[in-house]
């Protein structure tokens, strides 16, 4: 890693002679701006001064006698020069950032840190009890937690934004990048506000559900196969990505509750994250149970990269947690009458 460093800095020393070579906070400087093509908003994310951003970039071009970046009243933007340098200054940043990393990891779990993205459904019923069970075992630890959806999850951990992703994994598995583990697989179920118009049908078919705008993240490619097959008002195929966009796409599971307690909106959950409401009677479950409707998610974590102690102790918590949540859906389903289908059964059994 060191020798990494090095050799791309000496690299940078043959190519552009200069006094001195640009330094850590330089590079960040410029990778910034390079990213957000405006002095404001990256002085912004730096913590800085607008004008001192200014002056940060202006002895970087100085010292190595070449521009950097075109400056337009829309905007900076790299120039040939700058495109140059950037993809080498990103090389060196990651090795660095990687570096420190390990120093860390050294350090052990009391004095390390920790970025996890969370998907919707982890981030509401799992991450919240971990994160504060972690917390209380481990005071010295520094943790930022991300929440999104599990596309957001996967791309931060590729982009080294975050150390662990919590989230579906069907499509994770497929990425050469990504070391994917398997946590917990739990049956959703279609849910709407009491008085519902399907509340009144003798019975429920998937198209009749689907004659209602639903309410939800982004579902994986894995459900395309039965939701294609049925033009609704549920939501469309993106042909790009080839996941269901539902007619509502949110990634906060209370405002999807909300949306679906205060119109005719169909919404797919846990029974755990509408338990207050079922029993309020705000909220009831549909008497209809597709069983590829689940919420199958793990740990996604980059191939090449070494897996700190902060990060192992989440993701020990994370299983303790879901065991619990294990028990506390199953007991739920029984209240709700809503167990294992025939098929699923079956399915168990064999």
């Amino acid at each position: 890693m060191v020798l990494h460093i090095a050799s791309i800095a000496f690299f940078l020393a043959t190519l552009i002679p200069s006094l001195h070579m640009p330094t850590l906070r330089q590079l960040a400087h410029a990778r910034a701006l390079a990213r957000l093509r405006s002095f404001r908003l990256a002085a912004r994310e730096l913590h800085l001064s607008q004008p001192a951003l200014t002056r940060s970039i202006r002895v970087l071009e100085d010292s190595l006698g070449v521009p950097l970046f075109d400056r337009r009243p829309n905007g900076a933007s790299p120039t040939a020069f700058g495109a140059v340098f950037l993809s080498k200054a990103e090389a060196i940043l990651l090795a660095h950032e990687d570096l420190v990393r390990e120093m860390q990891l050294m350090a052990g779990l009391e004095k390390g840190s920790l970025c996890v993205a969370a998907g919707a459904y982890p981030s509401d019923v799992l991450v919240p009890g971990v994160a504060a069970a972690l917390a209380a075992k481990h005071p010295e630890l520094e943790c930022r937690l991300r929440h999104g959806n599990w596309r957001e999850a996967m791309a931060q951990v590729i982009a080294r934004e975050a150390d662990l992703g919590v989230a579906d994994i069907s499509e994770a598995v497929r990425d050469a990048r990504l070391e994917t583990e398997s946590v917990g697989r739990h049956q959703l179920f279609f849910y709407c506000r009491a008085g519902h118009p399907l509340l009144r049908l003798r019975e429920l078919t998937l198209p009749r559900i689907g004659a209602f705008a639903w309410v939800a993240t982004r579902f994986p490619s894995r459900m395309i196969g039965v939701l294609s097959s049925h033009r609704s008002r549920a939501g469309t195929v993106d042909p790009v990505t080839a996941t269901f966009v539902p007619a509502w796409e949110v990634e906060v599971i209370g405002t999807a509750k909300r949306i679906v307690a205060e119109s005719d909106a169909v919404g797919g959950a846990m029974l755990t994250q509408i338990e207050r409401e079922l029993e309020e009677g705000t909220l009831v479950v549909l008497p209809y149970r597709a069983d590829w409707l689940t919420l199958d998610y793990g740990f996604i974590y980059l191939r090449d990269r070494t897996v700190s102690p902060a990060t192992r102790a989440f993701m020990e918590e994370c299983r303790r947690a879901d065991a619990a949540l294990t028990v506390r859906e199953a007991a739920l389903q029984k209240r709700y009458g809503v167990g294992p289908s025939k098929r699923e059964r079956k399915r168990r059994r064999s």
